[in-house]
C-alpha cells in the first residue's frame, strides 16, 4: 500500500513538476517511464530507483549546505534512499538529518525543487545502477553545529554564487540557480 501511495504522491509531484518546469519534459518523461515499471522504490528494480534529496538553504537564503561525498568524491546536495514506510518527504527530511545532524531542517515547500537521473557506479557487489532523485527545498539555521556522517568527508555551508568553486557540474548548477536569492 505505501509503495502505490508514493507512486501516486511521485506522479502527482512529477505532473506539478513539468508545468512548472516545462523546460525539463525530456527529463520528467524519463521519471515518467521508470514509475510505469513499478516497483521503483525498492533496490529490487536492477535499473535503478526513486532516491529522496535535500537542498538545504539558510534562513537567509544566501547559502546552501553541500556534503563532500565519500563514495563519489563530489560536492553534493545531502540525500539517499527511500526506506520502507517513508513518503519521498520525510526521507528527504531523514537524510537530511542524519548526514548533517541539524535538528533544525524544515521542508519549505511540497513541490519538487529539482529531478535528476544520475548513473551510480558499480560498487562492492553492487552493480551499477541509476538514482532517480527527488529533490526537496530545505531550510536549516546555519549556525546549528554540523555532524559529518560516515557517508560524508565534510559538510561546508557555501556561499549560494560561489558553488560552483566546488563542483559547477549541470545538476548542481541547475539548483544553484533555482535558488530563490540567486534570481
Amino acid at each position: 500500500m505505501i509503495e502505490l501511495q508514493n507512486n501516486a504522491s511521485i506522479d502527482s509531484l512529477l505532473n506539478k513538476y513539468s508545468a512548472d518546469f516545462p523546460e525539463e519534459l525530456a527529463s520528467v518523461n524519463l521519471f515518467r517511464a521508470f514509475l510505469a515499471e513499478g516497483d521503483s522504490l525498492t533496490r529490487a528494480q536492477e535499473i535503478g530507483h526513486f532516491t529522496a534529496s535535500a537542498w538545504i538553504i539558510n534562513h537567509n537564503r544566501d547559502m546552501a549546505l553541500l556534503t563532500h561525498h565519500a563514495k563519489l568524491d563530489l560536492w553534493l546536495q545531502l540525500g539517499g534512499h527511500i526506506e520502507e514506510g517513508e513518503t519521498v518527504f520525510t526521507a528527504a527530511i531523514r537524510e537530511a538529518s542524519e548526514e548533517s545532524g541539524l535538528k533544525s531542517v524544515r521542508l519549505l515547500s511540497s513541490d519538487l525543487y529539482d529531478i535528476d537521473a544520475h548513473l551510480i557506479p558499480e560498487r562492492k557487489g553492487l552493480e551499477e545502477h541509476f538514482h532517480f532523485d527527488l529533490r526537496f527545498l530545505i531550510e536549516a539555521d546555519s549556525d546549528e553545529a554540523l555532524q559529518i556522517s560516515s557517508e560524508s568527508k565534510d559538510l561546508k555551508w557555501m556561499i549560494i554564487e560561489d558553488i560552483r568553486t566546488l563542483n559547477d557540474g549541470p545538476s548542481v548548477m541547475r539548483m544553484v540557480k533555482k535558488c530563490p536569492e540567486v534570481f
